[in-house]
């Protein structure tokens, strides 16, 4: 990285539930990229579960919006931004600074809740989404000059979540119908990027009323990359990635009933899920051993035999 300015930015980190709980190689990657790209994470001491994109906000939007603004607090005594990792903490705490910029009345009894554990919500710290800040133009220069063992040849398929690019109007982060910023950080890697007819779907996560549902988006989708030979999906949302990991394995076990159909007619679902700091991290030379690809329900094998 000759020649180039060293930049150094702080940010809270907020790390919400699943990644921390179910998929710590996830925090992992993700510190050790953000890290060589000089950019500083400061814990957030008490910082609790976001508000929970769904669950939480359809019992109460007051207790929602509460819970997000409690977690901003902490952000705001530090006198830092947020920054997270996933992509539902990211759509929760963004859209909870939105409400209460708006709302006054809704601001007035929020921090009427906080009064009482000693806090108050002033609307001072801005919420990011890592991705958000990594596909700025001098971030992406970084990464192609840390790419030591460039993606090469590897045909990637970058998975954009709801959350991440949906409500457009709250979340602002880029265009919802073309989102790029994923496609331009594969692209610096030194990868290709590949569109496909499935890119914007859905991953049927939340979709528990009915599992056929989830099925049905997971066989889709992963369908549609294999007959583009895509060597790998990339995510950035904890959800998506238990998703598409998970049921691909459990899609291939239904019996023939379950299915819909003869077994021996079924094309196997066999497309590896990679969080992007995972392929960064890859890229950046760090050990492949450390990032727990050998416990993935479908291991990246034939990605690292290219690399």
């Amino acid at each position: 990285m000759e020649g180039m300015i060293r930049m150094t930015e702080e940010y809270a980190l907020f790390l919400g539930c699943v990644i921390p709980t179910r998929l710590p190689h996830t925090e992992k990657s993700a510190r050790q990229v953000l890290d060589m790209l000089d950019i500083k994470l400061l814990e957030m001491d008490k910082a609790s579960c976001c508000g929970d994109p769904i669950a939480t906000q359809s019992l109460s939007v007051e207790m929602w919006v509460t819970i997000a603004a409690r977690n901003i607090c902490i952000a705001e005594s530090m006198g830092k931004d947020i920054l997270t990792i996933c992509s539902g903490c990211f759509e929760v705490l963004r859209t909870a600074n939105t409400l209460l910029a708006e709302d006054t009345n809704l601001k007035e009894r929020v921090n009427l809740r906080l009064k009482d554990i000693g806090m108050e919500y002033k609307g001072t710290s801005k919420v990011y989404h890592y991705l958000e800040i990594i596909s700025k133009p001098e971030y992406l220069e970084k990464i192609k000059a840390l790419s030591k063992n460039p993606l090469k040849d590897i045909r990637i398929s970058s998975h954009y979540e709801c959350h991440l690019v949906r409500p457009s109007e709250i979340i602002q982060f880029e265009n919802p119908e073309r989102p790029s910023s994923m496609d331009k950080i594969i692209k610096a890697l030194g990868g290709t990027p590949v569109d496909t007819p499935e890119k914007l779907s859905c991953c049927g996560y939340c979709v528990k009323l009915d599992e056929s549902v989830g099925e049905k988006l997971v066989k889709d989708k992963i369908l549609d990359l294999q007959h583009n030979d895509i060597d790998t999906m990339a995510v950035v949302c904890p959800s998506c990635f238990l998703q598409y990991n998970q049921q691909q394995r459990a899609i291939n076990k239904l019996t023939d009933q379950e299915f819909g159909g003869k077994k021996e007619d079924r094309e196997k679902l066999n497309t590896p899920v990679l969080f992007l700091t995972e392929l960064i991290a890859i890229a950046f030379g760090l050990p492949v051993k450390k990032l727990g690809l050998k416990r993935r329900a479908i291991k990246p094998k034939k990605l690292l035999s290219k690399i």
